[in-house]
């Protein structure tokens, strides 16, 4: 793993990923407030209180992109056998 080189992920540990995304998300689909949504996550400070403000919108939008990504690497992961990162 390389903050600014290439990281390959193989299929079996996008699969994983995916698994926790999905739990991340069911965590997310039944928090009321931003309270109730206790996963681990990593926010600057003023995107914490954003998310936490416009809580609805954030929820809303978080699971589009959740949906979104597991989507694409699932029809990515049909033809590979793995994906790798650039970077940050």
């Amino acid at each position: 793993m390389s903050h600014w080189g290439v990281t390959e992920v193989t299929r079996d540990e996008w699969l994983s990923i995916i698994e926790d995304w999905h739990g991340i998300a069911r965590s997310l689909e039944v928090a009321a407030t931003s309270h109730d949504f206790a996963e681990p996550r990593v926010l600057f400070s003023y995107d914490s209180e954003d998310f936490s403000q416009n809580f609805e919108v954030s929820k809303a939008s978080l699971l589009r992109l959740f949906d979104e990504l597991i989507a694409w690497l699932r029809h990515a992961l049909a033809d590979h056998t793995s994906i790798s990162i650039l970077g940050i």
